[in-house]
C-alpha cells in the first residue's frame, strides 16, 4: 500500500509536484479509502473542518487533507485483470488518473493489454482512448 504510506507520511504535502504511478490499480487503496479517512478522523461525523484522528495528535500521521482527497494526486495502471474492478477504480479516482499497464515481466502479465482494454464492455470508447493514449501523454508531458 504505497499510497497509504505516502499520504499518511505527508510526502505528497512536502512534494506537491511529485507524480506517482501506482501498479495494479493500487490494490486495496481505492476500496479502503473510507477506512483511511476514518483513521485520519476525516469521515463525516468525525470531521468538523479539522481532522480529529482517533489515536491522538502524536499518532505519526502528518497529512494536511483527508486521505480521500489525495487519490487524485496519483496515477494508476489499469492492470486489474477484471473489467468490473477497473470500472470501480475509474469511478473512484477518475478516468483521468488511469493509464495502460501490462504487469510485465511478471509471468502472468497481460499479453495484449491494448486489446484487453479495447475489449472491455464496462468502458466507453472515450474512456478507452483516455487509458490508452491521453492520460499517458499528459503524465509524460508529451
Amino acid at each position: 500500500m504505497p499510497a497509504t504510506t505516502l499520504v499518511f507520511g505527508g510526502v505528497l504535502d512536502r512534494f506537491p509536484d511529485l507524480k506517482m504511478l501506482l501498479a495494479h490499480g493500487e490494490g486495496y487503496t481505492p476500496y479502503g479509502v473510507a477506512r483511511m479517512d476514518k483513521v485520519a478522523g476525516a469521515l463525516p461525523g468525525d470531521f468538523d473542518g479539522t481532522m480529529n484522528p482517533p489515536f491522538g495528535p502524536d499518532d505519526g500521521f502528518s497529512q494536511e487533507m483527508p486521505p480521500s482527497d489525495y487519490l487524485g494526486r496519483f496515477y494508476y495502471d489499469c492492470c486489474t485483470y477484471d473489467g468490473s474492478v477497473l470500472r470501480f477504480l475509474i469511478d473512484t479516482v477518475g478516468i483521468d488518473r488511469v493509464v495502460l499497464g501490462t504487469d510485465y515481466p511478471a509471468p502472468m502479465f497481460l499479453h495484449d493489454p491494448v486489446d484487453w482494454v479495447r475489449g472491455l464492455p464496462e468502458l466507453s470508447d472515450a474512456e478507452k482512448e483516455a487509458i490508452l493514449i491521453d492520460n499517458s501523454n499528459r503524465l509524460l508531458e508529451m
